[in-house]
């Protein structure tokens, strides 16, 4: 991992995602130096960050058909779940 920031243009959401999970692995196996540590997780919450604005992102792109009697009408898709920290 390099310290440095995450260019949407150049990382996809599955590659950072790979990289959280990655992340979460090392730090979970308590193994590393407390600096290292602190890095990754830094990391890691910056991975989160991005994979969530690409979500929200794509999740206001989606669209659903509605039946509205004989005929079919796009509307924004709404996500009714709760919203998870």
């Amino acid at each position: 991992m390099n310290k440095e920031k995450l260019k949407p243009e150049k990382v996809s959401f599955e590659d950072a995602l790979k990289k959280l999970e990655e992340i979460a692995s090392e730090l979970s196996e308590g193994e590393l130096p407390l600096e290292e540590s602190i890095r990754l997780f830094e990391k890691g919450m910056e991975l989160k960050r991005f994979c969530r604005k690409r979500l929200d992102e794509s999740r206001r792109k989606i669209s659903i058909l509605v039946k509205d009697s004989e005929e079919y009408r796009e509307e924004d898709f709404k996500d009714d779940s709760p919203e998870k920290p």
